[in-house]
């Protein structure tokens, strides 16, 4: 839902917003507010911060967040994509309450009261921003279309539907394969193709209070079990990730 009137936003009033459950974002001095995104959406984001965050981190590459993270792009745009990630090389950007720049990639999953928006103005602004590299994935298609940008906006780098493997060179020898399936099935299998450290990564998807994951390969064995976090992975990167990942939630608005 977009707030029109004579009153122009501010990127910084975005972290003035009421905790209500709602995401605030503001591109070009219009007001933006969307609704707590649905459990499909939740499902989708938190699959692709573990497989990216878990790669990021063991490489020591920069840093991946999830939502609810402020990224301002200049004075009268600041947005919270559903993913971000900031290679080593841009850390400045970073600051205390999100990011004040452009970070190397944005993902945003897609659902019916945001694709057009995702497609359309936040496209345009990312690209103009200079962000390298913009991901949208549909849960409803099963899809991902990674996007790089270029001289004249974003360059489509094809739509990896059910089935195929997107190899991504932001992240070299990293598989994301999109598996065809139940979108009810309660285990999905996320294979990453890492030759170097072997990386197998089994997400379940439990209630609402629970995420639990193993992981095994590279000779680093974990469980994490929820925000209870059993710290036996080697380096405590598995348990970190899981304490940050984003938190689905329930009102009275029409799901995202």
């Amino acid at each position: 839902m977009a707030v029109r009137g004579s009153v122009r936003f501010k990127a910084d009033d975005i972290w003035e917003a009421p905790e209500d459950g709602n995401r605030y974002e503001v591109i070009d001095g219009e007001l933006l507010v969307t609704p707590a995104p649905s459990w499909g959406h939740q499902v989708a984001s938190a699959g692709l911060f573990l497989r990216l965050g878990t790669y990021v981190r063991r490489r020591r590459l920069g840093q991946v967040v999830s939502a609810p993270t402020g990224v301002a792009l200049d004075e009268e745009t600041a947005v919270q994509p559903d993913l971000v990630y900031v290679s080593r090389e841009r850390a400045g950007i970073i600051s205390e309450r999100g990011l004040e720049g452009a970070p190397n990639l944005v993902v945003e999953v897609l659902s019916p009261s945001t694709q057009a928006r995702d497609r359309g103005i936040k496209m345009r602004r990312y690209g103009a921003a200079g962000i390298p590299h913009y991901w949208l994935v549909d849960p409803s298609a099963r899809t991902l279309e990674p996007y790089r940008v270029g001289e004249r906006g974003y360059e489509s780098g094809g739509v990896y539907g059910a089935g195929s493997t997107f190899r991504p060179d932001l992240f070299p020898g990293l598989e994301i394969p999109i598996r065809p399936g139940d979108p009810d099935r309660r285990v999905a299998e996320l294979t990453s193709g890492d030759r170097e450290a072997g990386e197998s990564v089994e997400v379940e998807l439990g209630a609402l209070a629970g995420l639990e994951t193993e992981v095994a390969g590279g000779g680093d064995h974990g469980r994490v079990v929820g925000a209870q976090a059993d710290r036996r992975d080697k380096d405590g990167d598995v348990a970190e990730l899981l304490n940050a990942r984003p938190q689905g939630q329930v009102g009275r608005h029409a799901p995202r």
